[in-house]
C-alpha cells in the first residue's frame, strides 16, 4: 500500500513539474510574440507606441478596419485592437490596460454588433490567460469568471486551457519562427484580407436583407451598459474622442 501510494504522489509531482515547466516556457514565448491575437494583446497591453486612433470591435472590426487606409486619409497613426467575438467587457479592460502604458489616443471607435453589450460570456477567454498576472485584466476578468484565482495561481492548470493555436504561437516565439505573409499584423491588422473582401461581395445582398428584418429595440445587458459608462468616464478623463461605427449583421445560415 505505502509501495502503490509513494509510486502515485511520484506520478502527481512529476507530471504537475513537468506541466508547470512547459507553462513557464509558453509563458516566455507569449512575451516575445508579435503574431496573432498574443501579439495584438502585447502591444495594447505592454507595448507604450502612441497612436492617434484606437479602433475596438469584434471580428468584423478586426477584418474591416484597416488602419492604413485611416491613415492615408488622416494623416493619423491607428491602431485596429478587433479581436475575435470582441465585446464591452475586452473592451472595457483593455482600454484600462492600453492607458496604463500608452499616452491617450486623440480618438477611440467602437464598432457596434448587436452583441457588443453582453457580459454573460467572454469570447475565447484563455487568450487573456498569458497576461493573467496583470493586476488590470485579473481584476476585471475575475469579476465574470471566478475559476481565474486557481488559473492565475496554479500554473499546471493554465497549461491545459491553451488550444493548439496559441501552444504554436507561444513556441513560434522561442523557435524565433515568424508569422508568414499572409499572418503578419501591421498596427493589428492582417493585411492580406481578400478573401474576406470577396466573401463581404458575394453576400452583401443576403446581409442587407437579413438587417432589414431586424428588430431594432433591443435590451441591453445592464452590466454592459455599466462598463460602456466607464469607457466614457476614461475618455472624457483622458480627452478622447468617442466615434461608432457599425456593419451589416448576417446569420450564418442565410
Amino acid at each position: 500500500m505505502k509501495q502503490s501510494i509513494k509510486y502515485a504522489l511520484i506520478v502527481l509531482v512529476t507530471g504537475i513539474s513537468v506541466t508547470i515547466i512547459a507553462d513557464y516556457i509558453l509563458q516566455k514565448g507569449f512575451e516575445k510574440s508579435n503574431d496573432d491575437v498574443i501579439g495584438k494583446l502585447n502591444e495594447l497591453i505592454n507595448d507604450t507606441t502612441h497612436f492617434d486612433v484606437l479602433c475596438f470591435g469584434s471580428s468584423r472590426a478586426l477584418a474591416h478596419i484597416d488602419p492604413a487606409i485611416i491613415s492615408k486619409e488622416t494623416g493619423l497613426t491607428c491602431y485596429n485592437a478587433g479581436l475575435n467575438g470582441g465585446c464591452i467587457v475586452d473592451f472595457n479592460i483593455l482600454l484600462k490596460a492600453f492607458l496604463i502604458n500608452h499616452p491617450s489616443p486623440a480618438y477611440l471607435i467602437v464598432h457596434v454588433d448587436d452583441f457588443t453589450f453582453e457580459t454573460q460570456r467572454i469570447s475565447e477567454l484563455p487568450r487573456y490567460f498569458p497576461f493573467i498576472s496583470n493586476p488590470v485584466i485579473y481584476d476585471n476578468l475575475v469579476k465574470y469568471e471566478k475559476t481565474l484565482f486557481y488559473v492565475k495561481y496554479f500554473r499546471f492548470i493554465r497549461l491545459m486551457y491553451y488550444n493548439d493555436l496559441l501552444k504554436w504561437i507561444g513556441l513560434k516565439a522561442i523557435l524565433g519562427i515568424g508569422a508568414r505573409n499572409e499572418y503578419k499584423l501591421i498596427n493589428g491588422y492582417r493585411v492580406n484580407r481578400s478573401k474576406w473582401t470577396a466573401y463581404y461581395e458575394e453576400r452583401r445582398t443576403e446581409r442587407t436583407e437579413f438587417v432589414k428584418n431586424l428588430n431594432p429595440i433591443q435590451e441591453f445587458d445592464p452590466e454592459g451598459v455599466k462598463l460602456f459608462m466607464e469607457m466614457i468616464d476614461l475618455c472624457k478623463t483622458n480627452n478622447i474622442k468617442l466615434l461608432f461605427s457599425s456593419s451589416p449583421i448576417f446569420s450564418p445560415g442565410i
